[in-house]
């Protein structure tokens, strides 16, 4: 495995039953990681549902939203305390 091989894939979501979380964990198990189930029971807003998979936040990580998943072929900057890529849109309002 190189530095750049994903070995944990922490999903955070609400009460979407066994069947879901099976399928989450096999998703993991199909780019050779571990796929964690945290719950995030309460809508607090996208910060508390990175926090409430605290345990898993160590180490180089990249934290992706279900609604903003893209297909990459990039490596993490080693040295950079935090990236973030962002895409302006016509209607931010559409997200309220």
């Amino acid at each position: 495995m190189s530095k750049d091989d994903v070995d944990e894939i922490a999903f955070i979501i609400g009460d979407f039953g066994e069947a879901v979380e099976a399928e989450l964990r096999a998703v993991a198990a199909e780019l050779g990681a571990v796929g964690k189930i945290y719950y995030q029971n309460e809508a607090l807003g996208t910060a508390h549902a990175v926090y409430c998979a605290a345990e898993s936040l160590e180490g180089p990580i990249v934290v992706a939203f279900a609604d903003t998943l893209f297909q990459a072929d990039f490596s993490l900057d080693q040295d950079a305390d935090g990236v973030l890529y962002v895409k302006q849109i016509e209607n931010p309002e559409a997200f309220d």
